[in-house]
């Protein structure tokens, strides 16, 4: 019965180490995949990140009314079957600047409001 006893506590050991060892080894691997895996999640971040910025530059006034323009001008010679022609900004009209404009001469017989010539 002694010797039965220590065969089964020997073979309880050994099947502990292995399980144990096993164990271990699927761990390990599982550790490795878990670091894959988080640097594939850092890259799909940064990439979602990148691509979020992207998106509000684009989305910006001025990057809106530029992809409006180039619409609207790849749109004129669909619609007309003519080529598109450029279309000038309208030109404001600016009053004239001080030194461009002559002071005028007052008449000779026109007497000057604050009486001084």
């Amino acid at each position: 019965m002694r010797t039965l006893t220590a065969i089964m506590v020997a073979a309880a050991v050994l099947a502990t180490s292995v399980v144990s060892v096993r164990l271990h080894l699927h761990v390990v691997q599982l550790r490795y995949r878990v670091e894959g895996l988080e640097g594939q999640r850092v890259r799909a971040e940064r990439e979602m990140r990148l691509a979020q910025a992207e998106l509000e530059a684009e989305k910006a006034p001025r990057r809106l009314m530029e992809r409006w323009a180039r619409l609207q001008g790849a749109a004129t010679p669909m619609a007309s079957g003519a080529s598109p022609k450029p279309v000038a900004p309208e030109a404001f009209d600016e009053p004239p600047t001080p030194a461009e404009v002559a002071p005028e001469e007052p008449a000779a017989d026109d007497p000057s409001p604050d009486g001084v010539r």
